[in-house]
C-alpha cells in the first residue's frame, strides 16, 4: 500500500516479471513517447518559422515585450531556449529518417524513444550531410569554411577517420 492508504500501481517495465505484460507496458510507452516526439517535431517546426530578431542582449520593454516573436513565443509558452532548440533538431531530421528512428527503437528492446536520442539522430545525419568529402576539387566551400581539402606539406590531400 502507498503511504496514502491507497494501492500504488508501477508502471516501470521492470515491475511486470512475465514477458507478456512487460511487452504491453513498453509497447504503451513506445506510443506515448511517438506521440510526445511527433508533437515536439511539430513544435520544432513551427519555432523554426518564427522571427528571430537581432542578436545579442535582450532589451525588456515595460508591459513584458521582448525583441522577437521567437521570444515573445518562448516566453508565452514557458519553454526554454534548450528545450526550443532541442524540439528545432528533431524538426530538422527529414521525415523519412525520423520515421525509421521510431520504428527502430519500437523493435529494439534495449533503445527508448526519447528526445535526447532523436537529438543524437540529428546531429550524426547533419554531421553526416556536412561531412568533409575526399574526391572534392576545392571548388566547393566545405562545412567548417575552408576553400579546398586540407594537405600536408608536401601537398598531399590528408584523409580523416
Amino acid at each position: 500500500m502507498s503511504p496514502n492508504g491507497g494501492y500504488h500501481l508501477s508502471l516501470h517495465p521492470r515491475a511486470f516479471s512475465d514477458g507478456g505484460s512487460y511487452g504491453l507496458c513498453r509497447e504503451a510507452q513506445d506510443h506515448a513517447a511517438e506521440i510526445k516526439l511527433r508533437a515536439e517535431r511539430k513544435a520544432g517546426e513551427m519555432l523554426k518559422q518564427l522571427e528571430r530578431g537581432k542578436t545579442g542582449p535582450q532589451i525588456v520593454v515595460p508591459g513584458g515585450g521582448r525583441n522577437s516573436e521567437y521570444q515573445n513565443t518562448l516566453v508565452e509558452i514557458d519553454t526554454s531556449k534548450g528545450q526550443a532548440n532541442r524540439w528545432q533538431a528533431v524538426a530538422s531530421l527529414p521525415q523519412e529518417v525520423f520515421d525509421e528512428e521510431v520504428e527502430a527503437a519500437k523493435s529494439d528492446t534495449d533503445r527508448e524513444l526519447t528526445t535526447a536520442l532523436m537529438v543524437r539522430r540529428s546531429r550524426a545525419h547533419t554531421a553526416q550531410t556536412f561531412a568533409f568529402n575526399p574526391t572534392d576539387d576545392g571548388s566547393a566551400r566545405n562545412a567548417r569554411g575552408a576553400t579546398g581539402p586540407r594537405t600536408d606539406r608536401a601537398g598531399e590531400a590528408q584523409r580523416f577517420r
